[in-house]
């Protein structure tokens, strides 16, 4: 769907995108992450020091006199046992999934070579990580636009917004969550399956099956995108759900092995559902303290192109696929007790819907957006508070609502308040952070 003029070589583009965003994505070497992540910080040491997937190592037994620990083997020994380990057969595990841990190994084993002190470095090195998973990310998001919008710059636009409008700048660039990896997983399959060479979407299917490993919930978006390649390249899908199995082994092997039960699907925690599905829906797409439009509000002007991408005759038939899947991924979000996803920034347990809200506002802006000033007037004002939100996210975020005894996991209502929000005390952090009087 490209124009001639926007056949040139993709590659100094994408380099162009990948180094540039890294730069920012790595600015002031702060890893946002939380206990969450702290598993898949560790992982890669287990992994080279010890040659095995448990935390034993980190640990110790407490001192009955002294009640502190005995031994701290790496210097990262913590006790009594935190939320975010569980205990399964005399060893210890993570409570998360682990594909970020293993893509945290890559960057150990360099570091390992060139003997850096990896306890005293994991925190920067997990930081690493995800900059160039985010990163990586932004180039296939480039890519994906490429393919389905007429003018280069569109992707190059849409790339942009992605990687510092939205929470991959702010959330997923700085920590190890299980949403960066999961982008990077998405965003692959998705341009494997709109590429004219249909010899990727095995691939494809491969990659949807490390993304449903990484985050279990992400098989709502792959069995829509599973249904769009039997519907639409109907010779390619044996192979492609034999792609998918090779990752779902995996995930089954080792619940099995070394959680214990192939029903744990890869961590600790299980879904439970909320009696009030509809007021949570209300929460993640619009509180002050959680809406993705609140701290995404350019992807309001992704919503008027919904129509079009579903019934228009010009649209790209796997849209209405992502759109069911991402639609999916909402309500299964707005059935979960805890929709606030914890004590992080902004709508992260959403993140995995950016790509389609990407996709909509550049096809958007192509259809309606980019031929009418006040839309582009809209346009700009939307993505500056964008941008400066998930800057706040990337630089002092999260902000708050974790202080006993008002935390938010006890009183949820105060992701409602209007006076005293997740962004209005983020800016007030920026404000100290950079000595402007009358910060607090």
């Amino acid at each position: 769907m490209t124009t001639e003029s926007s056949r040139r070589p993709l590659l100094p583009t994408g380099v162009l995108l990948f180094l540039a965003t890294l730069v920012v994505f790595l600015a002031g070497a702060r890893n946002g992450g939380s206990g969450d992540t702290i598993p898949a910080q560790l992982l890669p040491i287990s992994i080279l020091v010890e040659g095995n997937l448990d935390f034993n190592e980190f640990v110790c037994p407490m001192d009955p006199e002294t009640h502190v620990p005995s031994d701290y083997v790496t210097g990262l020994c913590t006790t009594p046992l935190p939320y975010y380990l569980d205990l399964v057969d005399g060893r210890v595990v993570s409570h998360f999934p682990i594909i970020p841990g293993l893509l945290n190994l890559p960057v150990h084993v360099v570091a390992y070579l060139l003997q850096v002190d990896l306890a005293a470095r994991y925190s920067f090195l997990a930081l690493l990580t995800s900059a160039l998973i985010a990163s990586a990310s932004v180039v296939l998001i480039f890519l994906l636009l490429t393919e389905l919008c007429r003018e280069r710059t569109t992707a190059i636009l849409g790339a942009l917004v992605y990687a510092f409008g939205t929470l991959v700048w702010s959330v997923t660039s700085r920590g190890l969550w299980q949403h960066g990896p999961s982008l990077l997983f998405i965003t692959a399959a998705l341009y494997l399956l709109v590429r004219k060479k249909e010899s990727g979407i095995p691939w494809a299917g491969l990659l949807l099956g490390f993304a449903v490993f990484n985050r279990p919930p992400n098989v709502l978006i792959a069995i829509p995108l599973a249904l769009f390649v039997l519907v639409h390249h109907r010779a390619q899908f044996v192979r492609f759900c034999l792609f998918a199995a090779i990752p779902a082994a995996g995930l089954l092997l080792y619940s099995k092995f070394v959680l214990g039960s192939m029903m744990t699907l890869g961590q600790g925690q299980q879904m439970r559902f909320s009696p009030h599905p509809f007021a949570n829906i209300a929460g993640l797409l619009v509180s002050p303290a959680r809406g993705i439009f609140v701290f995404s509000p350019i992807f309001l002007l992704s919503l008027p192109y919904v129509p079009q991408a579903v019934r228009g005759r010009d649209r790209h038939p796997l849209i209405p696929y992502l759109l069911a899947g991402t639609l999916a991924l909402i309500c299964l979000y707005a059935a979960w007790p805890i929709w606030w996803g914890g004590h992080s920034f902004g709508y992260r347990l959403l993140s995995e819907t950016i790509p389609a809200f990407i996709v909509l506002l550049a096809l958007g802006w192509e259809a309606t957006i980019v031929g009418s000033r006040t839309w582009r007037v809209a346009a700009a004002v939307l993505l500056s508070l964008s941008v400066y939100f998930n800057y706040l996210g990337a630089r002092v975020g999260p902000c708050g609502f974790d202080a006993t005894p008002n935390s938010i996991d006890a009183h949820p209502e105060r992701l409602w308040q209007l006076r005293d929000t997740e962004l209005i005390r983020c800016t007030r952090a920026l404000g100290s952070a950079l000595g402007v009087g009358g910060a607090e």
